[in-house]
């Protein structure tokens, strides 16, 4: 009984510490915006690299990576409380809820990536190297540079990689459910009616595609990220 109490009170922990909103607050400490209101509307680094500062991207990183990601897994593994397997996995989960449904921002966040780099680093290094395989490799060897669609393909695969290395059933659920919460977070990032109204010849269908696929509403990804508050997105 003490380790089930423990381990709901490190699963809601993960989640309310990953739901301190990180760029947000740099966007309203430093530049005095709301960064939801500017280019991808993402509460996230990538998003304040471009509207704020890419120096602020240094702080941000380091505490949605290690704050909201690697420390809940890890305090609950082996290491210190030695929760077990399934108390890590959740964990990592609520970390990844937390970061994309903010309790303190009425639920609009990021999208979990440096959260989720944490928690693969929690589980173990080899982990997260193998999933960033996939990124790396597109991004040295070929002239692809579309990070959105090369981070949903290592993440489909997270789950696999962590059959295949060894880590057991309850991280490849983690796996399974960091691909599922990516693909929800990107594809109810926005209002659809807002968004088919904003983008003249844009389907519905199309628009579900380009949010999953791309994690954006149109092609023009330069035009995408840096849209403002009195530009059309």
């Amino acid at each position: 009984m003490p380790d089930l109490v423990l381990s709901i009170a490190l699963v809601l922990g993960a989640y309310l510490v990953g739901s301190v909103p990180s760029a947000y607050l740099i966007g309203k400490w430093v530049a005095g915006i709301d960064i939801r209101e500017y280019g991808s509307g993402n509460v996230g680094a990538s998003n304040v690299s471009v509207h704020v500062g890419k120096k602020w991207v240094v702080p941000i990183a380091l505490f949605d990576v290690f704050a909201k990601g690697f420390a809940p897994v890890y305090v609950s593994g082996a290491a210190l409380l030695d929760l077990g397997a399934a108390t890590q996995a959740a964990a990592g989960i609520a970390g990844l809820c937390g970061h994309n449904w903010p309790v303190f921002l009425r639920f609009s966040g990021g999208r979990g990536i440096s959260a989720g780099l944490g928690s693969l680093i929690g589980f173990g290094f080899p982990l997260f190297v193998l999933w960033a395989t996939i990124p790396g490799v597109l991004f040295t060897l070929t002239p692809w540079r579309d990070s959105s669609i090369s981070w949903l393909l290592a993440t489909l695969l997270l789950p696999v990689w962590a059959l295949w290395a060894g880590y057991g059933e309850w991280v490849a659920m983690y796996g399974v459910g960091f691909a599922m919460i990516t693909i929800i977070r990107r594809a109810t990032s926005g209002g659809l009616e807002e968004s088919l109204l904003s983008y003249e010849g844009l389907t519905r269908t199309r628009l579900i595609w380009n949010r999953i696929v791309f994690d954006r509403d149109i092609a023009s990804r330069d035009a995408w990220i840096r849209s403002r508050p009195d530009a059309s997105r």
